[in-house]
């Protein structure tokens, strides 16, 4: 029975190097998140497939079908207002990123951001191990990644719609909480600050 412990206590030590390792990464992600906050606010509000598929065209150099667009637009719209936010915003460009969407010519803006959306993802992929595309409540509880005396709040926040099952959009969103850089739209969002 011993072992066992051991190879436990192993992996979860392994789960928190790695993603200390993605936390150290923040300033990186914070840089990426400002520079697509700048972009969203020239376009904000985006309340419409169509307007989300013209600013992923002509700002991100994305060519996708207006059914694709639609999909992606009701994934990252958590709060199901029919506007996509700021952070939903992230979410959608998280999307594109992971499904390998990339404009067909360089688009240098999108090469810039594109690495830190990867590095979301493979945080992501290090918790999803069963690759079901969503990560439980016990599997973060099991990686040791958070302290015993905030785990019950991380987790409250990774799981937006209270379903125990943290998908990557929820991921996305809770990081990007995280990383801290849309305290301005939450204040015009909500009327509150982050």
């Amino acid at each position: 029975m011993e072992p066992k412990k051991d190879i436990a206590r192993e992996q979860r030590a392994h789960s928190n190097n790695e993603f200390t390792s993605f936390l150290l990464k923040f300033s990186k992600l914070k840089r990426c998140f400002e520079r697509c906050r700048q972009e969203y606010g020239k376009h904000q509000p985006i309340e419409s497939p169509d307007h989300l598929q013209n600013i992923l065209q002509s700002s991100f150099g994305l060519s996708l079908t207006p059914d694709e667009v639609s999909e992606l637009f009701v994934m990252a719209d958590l709060d199901h207002n029919l506007q996509i936010t700021f952070r939903e915003f992230l979410i959608t460009l998280a999307c594109t990123s992971v499904l390998g969407v990339n404009p067909p010519e360089t688009n240098n803006f999108y090469e810039s951001i594109f690495p830190a959306f990867n590095i979301i993802s493979d945080a992501f992929q290090l918790l999803d191990r069963t690759k079901q595309g969503w990560i439980t409540h016990e599997r973060i509880r099991e990686s040791g990644i958070f302290d015993e005396n905030i785990i019950n709040e991380r987790i409250t926040e990774l799981d937006y719609n209270a379903d125990h099952k943290i998908s990557f959009q929820e991921f996305v969103y809770c990081i990007s909480n995280w990383v801290d850089v849309d305290e301005q739209f939450n204040e015009e969002e909500d009327g509150t600050t982050v």
